[in-house]
């Protein structure tokens, strides 16, 4: 999708994955909270891995993984003094991937319903949770 921003009439374009609307705004929250939004975050945590027999690896812990960005994720949990506060409800993630999923799976106006029954108007998280409740009633 491709979106003009008002003030330079430059095309801005969107990752539909973290596109949210809310009372009638569409806003990306990836362009909010990025990779590169806090240089000297990003800094100490390149800092932090590490490839290893092919493999990155967190220096603090060990924990590997064959992708950089999923290391570099994690190694986010190990830095203190970061928070990532949700500015809708003040929840409080681990890392700054987490925020951005949190507000497009919690607080996107997406609107879901279940094929099974009439249930309509759910975000994502929402659907995700009802739908595991119909199938927890069908096993019991």
């Amino acid at each position: 999708d491709m979106e003009e921003n008002s003030s330079d009439k430059e095309p801005i374009k969107h990752d539909n994955d973290f596109l949210v609307e809310m009372a009638d705004v569409k806003f990306d929250v990836s362009l909010l909270y990025t990779e590169g939004d806090n240089l000297e975050l990003d800094l100490k945590i390149e800092q932090m891995v590490e490839k290893v027999d092919g493999l990155w690896q967190c220096k603090m812990c060990g924990k590997t993984s064959t992708k950089k960005y999923v290391t570099k994720n994690h190694i986010e949990t190990h830095i203190e003094g970061v928070t990532n506060m949700c500015h809708i409800c003040s929840n409080t993630l681990s890392t700054r991937r987490n925020l951005q999923e949190h507000i497009r799976d919690s607080h996107s106006d997406a609107s879901y319903s279940c094929d099974l029954c009439d249930r309509k108007a759910m975000n994502k998280k929402s659907h995700k949770n009802h739908k595991a409740w119909h199938l927890r009633i069908a096993t019991k």
